[in-house]
């Protein structure tokens, strides 16, 4: 039987900064299935310009689902005006009787031009360690990387995933501690990659190649694939 476990609950994980462009892209990621369901719907929360009436909904471009949670990347649906503001609302549910909704931005963005930067690996990147545990909930599995310095407006990570012997390709973003470490597979609870097979005993190879990721929407070339051999029993 297994205990209750912590959920991810509902995060709103890029953009963080004061601005964006027309080229950023929006991540939200949830484990709670009502909470997909409105943002797969385009019903979960929208753009509106500083003073402006005009709702701007975010469109899905991408789902990348993890171990009992699941990221959605979205782009607005029609071009932002350049030099101007705009906030991130959300639906909220309707109120009875006459009162009136208040609309409340939760985050605010200046709009600038797309720049003509290159995001560029200084070296490549590294394996480091894996770890597997077996737990009340589940199992951790995770596999440790070590990126190069970059340049501090790189947000994200992007990683493509792809399991060797069944083909089948995976996506997720991730983001790098201060050590510029980041860490690919969940917890006992939740997490960006779950691995296809998790006895403990698997020895599954896969690769994966990596993506530098800024606010302003540029992706770098893709680094050099790593080959792995997934996390198990042996590396507690």
């Amino acid at each position: 039987m297994k205990a209750d476990c912590l959920e991810y609950g509902t995060r709103f994980i890029s953009p963080l900064g004061k601005s964006i462009t027309n080229q950023s892209v929006f991540i939200i990621a949830s484990s709670d299935t009502n909470t997909l369901s409105s943002i797969l719907k385009g019903q979960f929360c929208y753009l509106k310009e500083e003073n402006g009436k005009t709702k701007i909904l975010l469109i899905v471009v991408k789902v990348c689902e993890g171990y009992n949670m699941t990221q959605v990347v979205l782009r607005p649906s029609t071009e932002l005006d350049v030099s101007k503001n705009y906030g991130l609302y959300y639906f909220t549910s309707p109120t009875k009787g006459k009162q009136k909704q208040i609309e409340v931005a939760t985050r605010k963005w200046f709009v600038k031009k797309e720049s003509n930067n290159q995001l560029i690996w200084q070296s490549q990147p590294k394996i480091g360690n894996k770890y597997f545990g077996l737990n009340g909930c589940g199992a951790d599995a995770m596999v440790y990387f070590q990126l190069p310095e970059h340049d501090s407006s790189i947000s994200l990570i992007k990683a493509v995933i792809k399991n060797k012997s069944t083909g089948k390709e995976s996506m997720c973003y991730l983001k790098g501690n201060s050590s510029n470490m980041i860490v690919l597979g969940h917890n006992m609870c939740w997490g960006e990659f779950e691995f296809e097979k998790e006895s403990g005993k698997d020895q599954e190879q896969y690769e994966i190649t990596f993506y530098l990721v800024n606010e302003d929407g540029l992706i770098s070339a893709p680094s050099q694939t790593i080959t792995f051999v997934q996390p198990s029993l042996t590396d507690l």
